[in-house]
This record gives structure tokens, C-alpha cells and sequence, in this order.
């Protein structure tokens, strides 16, 4: 047996059990299989890339639950790069989708594990998203930037009617807890009055959002935030403006 069909097969296993665990999986198994390597690609990566377009990287983004149309998404950042005035004759954009995850299901697929992985190991991810229910996992594992300390107090005003929050008492129990079978009811994403210390991670895009097309979402419940210490805040914090347009 591969070492791929071992870690497939390892994954598979994951699939009913609890949310613990499956953090758990995230944080161990995909980090110590990939970040060594992913650093080392990732760099690889930003070098050819920077060899073939002459041009700075000012933005990379990873999307599950998509379906890349690379001519409407290409309209779509020169649209983009308007808004924000960023000149695409000196930067450019990395901007990836993937189709490899099920929508509703709790995990990413082994796939786009492995891929989100490699981008956040290399520290070059600045925006990510997919279907609601994979992107709580992901918010209670860690990986989101808190959104307050990013945007400014007048874009997080404008914002409220998109924002989603997490619980930081329940990710700080989720974290403590040894067992990995525990089960725990996360807070409603759209309710922060609910929570002990609600931290936004992210936005639901409205369906009307140019977003959805330009990569090609098959998810109702899209959402997009930004990774944890994301490189270029700037950038990101404008594209998250430009997604609500």
C-alpha cells in the first residue's frame, strides 16, 4: 500500500466520527505529513511564478466547493484589482478552486486537505472559503483570522448583516479537551449574543455576489474569511469588500 492510499484510507475512517477528532486529524496528521514539504513548494511555487509574470504576488485565495471558469474569474480580479488599485501590470493573483469536497459534509476532502495545508504551511494564503459547514470546522480548528483586528471598526459596521462568529470559550475547550471523542453542539454562527467570546472569522456571501461565478460555487451557504496571520491584509480585507458587492 502507497503512502497515499494509507493516508486515503486513514481519512476515510474519519468520516462519522466526532468533530474533535477530525480537528485532531487536521492538526497532526496533514501538518506533520505536508508543512515540511509544503514550505519547500509553496516557495517553489511563488519562484516560478514570479519567474513567469515579472509580477508580485498581491493576493492568494483557495476555494472549496468550486468550480474554476478561468475567463469569467479573470474578469472578475481585473475587476477586482479596479476596486482596490492594484496594478496587474505589477501584480498578480493566485487564485485557486477545487470541486473535490462534498457539500454539508463537516470536513474538507483528503484532496483539498491537502492542498489548503500546503498553502497555509507556506504562509502565502491570504483568503479562503467553501460551503458554511466544512468552514466552521475550520474556524474551531484555528485557521481563520479574526476579522476585528484586521478590518476597521466603519467596514465591520458595514459588514454586520454578513458576519459570522465563533466562540472562542468553545474553541479554547475544544483545544484543552484529551478526548478525542467528545461531541460538542457548536453556537449558531449568525447568533453572537449567544456566545461567551464571539470572534467573526468570516462572511456570508449574499448569492448575488459576482463571487459565486467568477469561481464557479456550488454551495448555497458560501463562506469567505481570511487566513490566520494572513500575509497581505490589506489586499484581502478589500477583496472581502469587493465580494459583498
Amino acid at each position: 500500500m502507497t503512502a497515499k492510499e494509507s493516508a486515503r484510507r486513514e481519512w476515510e475512517k474519519l468520516k462519522d466520527r466526532p468533530m474533535r477528532e477530525k480537528l485532531h486529524h487536521l492538526k497532526t496528521y496533514y501538518w506533520g505529513y505536508f508543512a515540511a514539504a509544503a514550505v519547500i513548494l509553496v516557495g517553489i511555487g511563488v519562484l516560478v511564478y514570479n519567474h513567469l509574470t515579472a509580477k508580485e504576488l498581491a493576493l492568494q485565495g483557495f476555494f472549496m466547493h468550486a468550480v474554476q471558469n478561468k475567463v469569467v474569474a479573470q474578469e472578475y480580479e481585473e475587476g477586482f484589482a479596479e476596486f482596490a488599485g492594484i496594478d496587474l501590470n505589477e501584480f498578480g493573483f493566485h487564485m485557486e478552486a477545487n470541486s473535490d469536497s462534498v457539500v454539508g459534509e463537516p470536513e474538507a476532502s483528503y484532496t483539498d486537505g491537502q492542498i489548503f495545508t500546503a498553502r497555509l504551511a507556506g504562509g502565502e494564503l491570504d483568503v479562503f472559503g467553501g460551503d458554511m459547514t466544512a468552514m466552521m470546522t475550520y474556524a474551531y480548528g484555528g485557521y481563520f483570522s479574526d476579522l476585528s483586528q484586521v478590518a476597521t471598526p466603519e467596514q465591520m459596521a458595514a459588514w454586520e448583516p454578513y458576519l459570522l462568529y465563533m466562540d472562542r470559550a468553545v474553541y479554547e475547550e475544544i483545544a484543552q479537551n484529551t478526548d478525542i471523542d467528545a461531541v460538542y453542539a457548536l453556537p449558531e454562527p449568525k447568533e453572537p449574543e449567544t456566545m461567551k467570546e464571539p470572534i467573526p472569522f468570516g462572511l456570508h456571501i449574499p448569492a448575488d455576489s459576482g463571487l459565486h461565478e467568477a469561481y464557479g460555487f456550488y454551495c448555497e451557504d458560501l463562506v469567505v474569511g481570511l487566513a490566520i496571520n494572513v500575509p497581505r491584509p490589506a489586499a484581502a480585507v478589500a477583496f472581502l469588500e469587493y465580494a459583498l458587492r
